[in-house]
C-alpha cells in the first residue's frame, strides 16, 4: 500500500503469470474519456486437484478456461486490480476465450462470484457435514461415488432464513439413472438428510432432481451451495 503526493491510497498486485481481462467488452471499447479504466484478475498457479475443482465449478473465486489447459493456472477473482487503458494497451495480448461457450463460462463465473447468497453462519455449520460426506465420496468407485460425480449443483431453499420452518436441498443431476442405481442415490440422499442437523433448522429434505423436473420458480427461489471458503474451523 502506498500514498502518493496527493494523499491518494493505491496498491499493486503481483501477477507474474499474467492477468485475465474481466471487464465487459462494451466497457473495454468505450472512449477513453468515458471509460478510462478496466479491471483485470491475476492468473495463479494451481495444483491438479485445484484445477479439477475449478473445472467442476466448486471454487467460485477461481475460474478455469480451456485456453489455460495444461498450464496449471486459474483466474483468481480475489486478486483483481483496476488499470488505466493506456497501460493495458502496452501489454501483450493472448486470446482467452476461443468460443462462445468459453465466453459464456467466463461470464457465468464472474456473475456467480459476485452474486453468491450470504448464508447465515448457523446454516454454514449445518452444511459442513454434507460437504465432508460429498468430498469423501467423490473419488470412490461406488454407487454413492457415482451419485456425487453426477451432481451438477446442490441448491438450498428455505422458507424464511430468520425463522425457518422448511428446508429443502435440490441435488441437480443431468439425468435420473435406472431404478437400481437410483435406489442407491436415494439412499445417499437419506444419509445427507441425517447429516443436515441443527437446532435452528427443521428436518431437511434432500431431493434428487433434473433441470427439466423443477420449475423456474423453484430454481430462482433456491440458492446454490458453494463449497469454496467453507471451513471446518469453529
Amino acid at each position: 500500500m502506498m500514498i502518493d503526493d496527493d494523499g491518494v491510497f493505491w496498491t499493486a498486485i503481483e501477477a507474474p503469470h499474467g492477468v485475465a481481462m474481466i471487464s465487459q467488452s462494451c466497457d473495454i471499447i468505450r472512449d477513453l474519456e468515458v471509460r478510462p479504466y478496466v479491471q483485470v484478475a491475476g492468473l495463479v498457479p494451481a495444483t491438479d486437484a485445484e484445477v479439477a475443482r475449478a473445472i467442476r465449478q466448486e471454487t467460485p473465486s477461481r475460474i478455469y478456461l480451456e485456453s489455460l489447459d495444461g498450464k496449471s493456472l486459474l483466474i483468481d477473482l480475489d486478486l483483481t486490480a483496476t488499470v488505466h487503458k493506456t497501460v493495458v494497451a502496452t501489454w501483450q495480448r493472448t486470446s482467452g476465450c476461443n468460443s462462445d461457450g468459453e465466453t459464456r463460462k467466463l461470464a457465468k463465473g464472474l456473475a456467480r462470484h459476485r452474486q453468491r447468497f450470504a448464508f447465515p453462519d448457523d446454516f454454514n455449520d449445518l452444511i459442513a457435514p454434507i460437504r465432508k460426506w460429498i468430498e469423501s465420496k467423490r473419488s470412490k468407485q461406488s454407487p454413492h461415488g457415482n451419485f456425487v460425480r453426477a451432481l451438477h449443483e446442490v441448491r438450498a431453499h428455505c422458507d424464511n432464513w430468520e425463522t425457518p420452518t422448511e428446508l429443502t436441498f435440490l441435488a441437480i443431476v443431468n439425468d435420473i439413472p435406472e431404478p437400481e442405481e437410483l435406489a442407491h442415490w436415494e439412499e445417499a440422499a437419506k444419509t445427507l438428510e441425517t447429516k443436515a442437523q441443527h437446532d435452528d433448522y427443521p428436518a431437511a429434505e434432500f431431493k434428487i432432481v433434473t433441470y427439466d423436473s423443477i420449475s423456474a420458480r423453484e430454481y430462482r427461489e433456491s440458492d446454490r451451495l458453494d463449497w469454496d471458503g467453507l471451513s471446518d474451523s469453529p
